[in-house]
């Protein structure tokens, strides 16, 4: 069974409470930092700190590791172990990614390292063996990688690192379908909330297989002007999406 986090989205609140137990937190995107609070009603939560945010310019704040480990321990305090993990505070530069991990471990944590497809393989190698559980990024962004890079890539992890939990960052539809021979420990995914943005639905091919649609000008005006409509999409996004644990 995959552990799938969806990417939590405020506004449709209500409509993951009704279908989904686990969500992701980017720290990021919070606006009550004096006050950290979690959305109620969800039984596991993942935290991820924004930095893949930030790149991509959907956040503007700057993100600094001692505000970041200070959100974090409250919320450990509050949530306890509804809290299932942590990423540490990721940027471009591998080394300096890991000098935040050994940062957030002096203030007495445990953050879930991250690799990025493209770094060295070197640091791959160290924390799949320092850490019970990595996670793996890089994998989304530009240009999408193929259902065979993922398999590979999964077969990789188990076969040389089989005591080893990985959390794949960001999957998308290529990865859904990827790794099925070699599942990952758990995955967080955001494309379930493409219905509402973007005009496309989630849907299952007849081999198993999720796929993203893009719906007719009718029907993208229809998301536009029919609350129930674009609702139903998000709902069977949402199951289709949650459908990976089944893997």
């Amino acid at each position: 069974m995959v552990k799938v986090f969806l990417t939590y989205c405020p506004p449709s609140h209500e409509l993951l409470l009704a279908g989904c137990k686990r969500v992701m937190i980017s720290y990021g995107c919070q606006t009550r930092l004096a006050k950290p609070i979690l959305p109620p009603g969800f039984s596991d939560y993942l935290l991820d700190s924004g930095g893949f945010q930030l790149k991509t310019g959907a956040i503007k704040r700057p993100l600094y590791w001692k505000s970041y480990c200070w959100w974090i321990k409250a919320l450990i305090e509050k949530y306890g172990d509804k809290i299932s993990g942590y990423m540490t505070l990721d940027v471009d530069s591998p080394g300096i990614t890991y000098e935040n991990t050994l940062y957030m471990m002096g203030e007495g944590l445990n953050p879930m390292p991250i690799w990025k497809d493209g770094w060295s393989e070197y640091w791959l190698d160290f924390y799949a063996r320092e850490f019970p559980y990595v996670a793996i990024g890089g994998l989304v962004g530009s240009g999408q990688k193929s259902r065979m890079y993922y398999t590979q890539l999964m077969k990789k992890l188990a076969v040389n690192y089989p005591k080893t939990k990985f959390h794949l960052l960001g999957v998308g539809i290529s990865g859904a379908d990827g790794f099925k021979q070699y599942p990952p420990f758990s995955v967080d995914f955001s494309t379930w909330t493409n219905p509402g943005r973007f005009g496309s639905a989630l849907v299952h091919t007849n081999q198993g297989n999720i796929k993203q649609i893009t719906l007719t000008d009718e029907l993208r005006q229809k998301i536009r002007t029919n609350r129930d409509y674009k609702q139903s999409l998000v709902r069977q996004a949402i199951k289709t999406a949650l459908s990976m644990e089944n893997l």
